[in-house]
């Protein structure tokens, strides 16, 4: 199954055109809100029959207007992210036998590992550091398991790297070209970087998921501890929203459920970018 999209600019309309082509449709309007329902959009009214408008409490001006798989931007305004991560995760929906997570993953002696935890607990600087050591490289944003076989599957995106405490390997990677920068409305700027340029291992094949880890607080010093999870801990891996658009998130979860059943699972406390992949790497090897 394919997702097309379709971007139509005409320099003298006020708006942009978007078509989305796929064999099942979506609620455009109603997917974003449940999606992104931390960012405080609302639907406003939109006063054309049919059509549905997504916007911002206070303002007038709608961030866009769709009907079926049509959508009208504001062709001054920053739509782009938003029409971007629309179509990243209908394509993700789309793949009902994959589970996505939020997290970043590697390959370690062809054995895969999953990082998972809450934002800024430092999973896009640990799988970062275990790929400049050599080892293959995931993603540090998605992750796509595929609970059948038990395998992690390559999701590849544009590597984001903020600033802060990076590995050595990292640093000398980095300063072997001019990799851009980005900078967010938040006033910080991030290095882009495609994953095959920056890490030559990335993987394109499939990995057996072997190890989570579970990123905690940060200490001194890293440390790890094994433990076998309980029903309470599957809220720690959990799917991404696109996984439950109008479905039963029973299945999903019983899957999760096996599949941390299945593998080793880990507490980390992170210490240095260096320190704590190498620990990650000897945890892997051992285990």
């Amino acid at each position: 199954m394919r997702l097309h999209c379709r971007v139509q600019v005409s320099k003298n309309a006020p708006a942009n055109l978007v078509t989305f082509t796929a064999p099942e449709g979506i609620d455009i309007i109603g997917f974003i809100l449940a999606l992104f329902g931390d960012r405080g959009y609302v639907e406003l009214q939109s006063g054309c029959d049919g059509w549905r408008s997504l916007g911002l409490p206070h303002k007038e001006q709608p961030l866009l207007t769709a009907r079926d798989g049509r959508v009208l931007v504001d062709g001054l305004g920053p739509w782009h992210p938003l029409i971007a991560n629309c179509a990243i995760n209908w394509a993700m929906r789309m793949q009902r036998e994959m589970l996505f997570f939020h997290a970043a993953a590697v390959g370690i002696d062809s054995a895969g590992a999953l990082i998972t935890g809450n934002k800024g607990a430092g999973k896009s600087t640990l799988s970062t550091a275990l790929a400049a050591m050599g080892h293959a490289f995931l993603g540090d944003e998605i992750v796509a398991v595929r609970p059948r076989t038990r395998t992690l599957e390559p999701c590849l995106r544009a590597i984001s790297i903020r600033p802060g405490p990076r590995a050595p390997q990292l640093e000398k990677l980095l300063h072997r070209r001019a990799y851009p920068t980005e900078r967010f409305p938040d006033g910080t700027t991030r290095t882009r970087a495609q994953a095959a340029e920056l890490f030559p291992k990335s993987a394109a094949l499939s990995l057996p998921l072997r190890s989570i880890f579970f990123l905690c607080g940060f200490e001194d010093r890293p440390r790890v501890e094994a433990f076998v999870p309980r029903a309470a801990d599957l809220r720690l891996l959990t799917p991404l929203p696109c996984t439950f658009w109008k479905a039963s998130p029973a299945p999903p979860m019983m899957q999760v459920a096996k599949l941390l059943s299945s593998v080793c699972c880990y507490r980390l406390h992170p210490g240095s970018p260096e320190d704590t992949a190498r620990l990650v790497e000897r945890i892997v090897r051992i285990g």
